[in-house]
């Protein structure tokens, strides 16, 4: 099938997956894990020549990866409010989640404008415009995906520094299950796979674009698509479900100082024993 002569157009180079070529675009376009991006891949699939959809997609799958930053941000919050709440509790602790939101969000509707504009113009001022507000996003992208290692790898270091200078060295209680440790090493994990795949996308877009006349290099093929697009964020998503993520950082709704968490945390552990014995019993 011959390439559109009016927008929106097919794209000039390879990108990851290789959404340049008409006969894959269904798998050519990065999908989340969310029930949209699936609907959309099987249409895709039923129209694989449809460059709209193929558009669509890669929009859903790009805000589909975000929620887990955000959500990262939340839990790192948490875990220094409980380790460290002199520090946890300051109005930039207290912030700094939302600030997170606030710019990943913005980086997000840049990219998304970036992403469609680049298929409906042919200026190549334009398309270096969005290539540069792509390299952008996929770089602020990587940051998030990071920030919460550096985060926690701090707040232990503070930590072993007040044991060994004989300082208090409680640590709240956050979750009606699991301990501190588990808690961190859960956030480390997922914020390393995250920036892995993060990364990998980040240095793919700043790799010198390969041009469709020209052969598809091996990190746009299907293998690294596959592996750090949507693998990575199946088994991140599967994690947050095994572990119970909603049990493991609970806290009470309205806590706004210290000793708050573990005040409702032991209440709500305490609620959960009695609820599984009458349960026990009961049967």
């Amino acid at each position: 099938m011959s390439a559109p002569r009016h927008a929106p157009y097919a794209p000039l180079n390879w990108s990851l997956g290789n959404p340049a070529d008409h006969d894959d675009l269904a798998i050519s376009s990065r999908y989340s894990s969310r029930y949209s991006s699936a609907i959309l891949r099987i249409v895709l699939a039923c129209y694989p020549h449809h460059i709209p959809l193929a558009i669509a997609a890669n929009i859903f799958v790009v805000a589909g990866v975000v929620v887990f930053y955000i959500i990262n941000f939340f839990f790192v919050q948490r875990l220094v409010r409980a380790a460290l709440p002199a520090i946890g509790w300051t109005m930039g602790m207290a912030i700094f989640p939302f600030v997170g939101i606030v710019v990943t969000v913005c980086t997000l509707i840049l990219m998304i404008v970036s992403n469609i504009q680049s298929f409906y113009t042919r200026d190549l001022q334009i398309l270096q415009i969005d290539r540069k507000e792509n390299l952008f996003g996929s770089t602020m992208n990587l940051i998030s995906a990071f920030l919460p290692i550096p985060l926690l790898a701090l707040t232990l270091c503070m930590l072993l520094f007040r044991r060994i200078t004989n300082k208090s060295t409680h640590i709240e209680a956050v979750g009606i299950s699991g301990t501190f440790t588990q808690k961190v090493v859960f956030v480390l994990i997922a914020s390393a796979l995250l920036t892995l795949g993060a990364g990998f996308r980040a240095g793919v877009a700043w790799m010198r674009p390969i041009s469709v006349m020209e052969e598809m290099p091996w990190y746009l093929g299907k293998v690294c698509f596959y592996l750090f697009d949507l693998g990575l964020d199946a088994v991140i998503l599967v994690a947050y479900i095994v572990v119970r993520v909603d049990k493991l950082f609970w806290v009470p709704d309205g806590c706004k100082s210290e000793g708050q968490y573990e005040v409702g945390c032991v209440e709500a552990r305490k609620f959960g024993v009695v609820m599984e014995t009458t349960e026990k019993e009961s049967v």
